[in-house]
């Protein structure tokens, strides 16, 4: 929004700029939106600015405490960067109070929400207190392992329609054909 310096008090001779978030007819719906919404558009469609503006609404016109609010985004990235818009729009508005709580805010991605989850509550769910996150090496290595069991466990019966279609289904990439055949043969022996 432009306006003359004039409305100003107290300064002359210059324009002053303010840049003021414009939401669409669809963003506005979902802004206004009661009860739980679920955002889901392409890139570059304002989803940040929607999910940023109805948490800013929430908290400062409804009064509804950060932490009572679960926002799940699909990546750490996304998730910072909301946490700081958010942070940023509740300083514009002057709540440094709320934009302080924004450290304990449930903003995450599912992992993040679900390991926040589990160590608040590790004995109902049958954990060790002390667990942790798997790394991607870690990770590729379970998953690793289960397919091995997985597979063993679906050819057991030997059944050829099943290994016929086992066979199939990994037949566009060689690497996993010679895999499969490797576990029908580790079968034989068995």
């Amino acid at each position: 929004m432009v306006r003359p310096v004039a409305d100003l008090s107290g300064c002359t001779g210059v324009t002053v700029v303010e840049l003021e978030s414009v939401l669409n007819e669809e963003q506005l719906a979902a802004v206004e939106a009661e009860g739980s919404v679920f955002v889901s558009a392409g890139a570059g469609t304002g989803k940040t600015s929607v999910l940023v503006e109805r948490y800013v609404r929430a908290v400062c016109e409804r009064g509804i405490d950060v932490e009572s609010i679960l926002v799940i985004t699909y990546t750490r990235k996304a998730a910072g960067e909301l946490r700081t818009r958010i942070r940023a729009a509740l300083r514009e508005r002057g709540r440094h109070d709320l934009a302080r709580d924004l450290d304990g805010a449930w903003i995450s991605t599912i992992h993040g929400f679900c390991s926040r989850l589990l160590r608040a509550h590790p004995f109902a769910a049958g954990l060790d207190p002390r667990f942790r996150e798997l790394e991607d090496a870690g990770a590729a290595v379970l998953r690793g392992e289960a397919f091995e069991r997985a597979l063993k466990a679906f050819c057991a019966d030997r059944d050829p329609v099943t290994e016929d279609m086992v066979v199939t289904i990994l037949a566009d990439e060689e690497g996993h054909r010679r895999l499969f055949e490797g576990f029908l043969r580790e079968l034989e022996t068995d």
